[in-house]
């Protein structure tokens, strides 16, 4: 998605081929882990030698940011999720929170969230300081925004359709649609495992 306006700029991008199960292709030690994933970007890394390094998600995101400090990249980013793993898998949380804390030293690498609450969610849950996490808003000036009538009025018509009307006056209580002022709602597994 960003790679014609990095190349315009004469960014060179190594973009990593995935195969339709969601793992990347050149890697041949890849077993799901982050260790194996980390050793297989390691290769690649130390052959391309790129100067940034972007990892999205949790467990690429680690094992990404994990070789490029093995080898010596000079700038490495973490963009995580918006709820830290724990909430919707458990596959490899531990490791996951582990290499976060070793990161979390690293002065090489930055983590990104997308919502103060992300931020403090990851930052919670992997025990590292609030403050090595940067909050970008996704382009979205929150600031800026102010819910119209219409939008009020529009919001309720869709809910009212989808949820009854006992689900809809909590939702509405919940996040005050008589006061005037913007709510932004996300939707999506966000329960704790049991």
């Amino acid at each position: 998605m960003f790679r014609p306006a990095l190349t315009s700029l004469g960014v060179a991008v190594t973009p990593i081929p995935f195969s339709s199960a969601g793992l990347p292709i050149d890697l041949p030690v890849l077993d799901c882990s982050v260790f194996a994933a980390a050793r297989g970007l390691a290769r690649l890394m130390y052959r391309r030698k790129p100067d940034v390094v972007h990892g999205w998600m949790d467990e690429l995101g680690a094992a990404g940011a994990l070789a490029g400090v093995l080898c010596g990249v000079r700038k490495v980013v973490i963009d995580l999720r918006g709820f830290n793993p724990s909430w919707s898998d458990t596959r490899g949380v531990g490791t996951i929170r582990s290499a976060f804390r070793v990161l979390s030293r690293c002065t090489t690498v930055s983590f990104v969230a997308n919502s103060e609450a992300a931020a403090k969610d990851y930052a919670e849950w992997a025990n590292i300081p609030t403050a090595r996490i940067q909050v970008i808003y996704n382009g979205i000036d929150a600031a800026s925004l102010g819910a119209l009538p219409g939008d009020v009025r529009d919001f309720r018509n869709f809910v009212s359709a989808v949820i009854d009307r006992k689900a809809y006056d909590k939702i509405s209580k919940y996040l005050g649609l008589a006061k005037k002022g913007a709510k932004i709602l996300q939707g999506g597994n966000v329960r704790r495992p049991q």
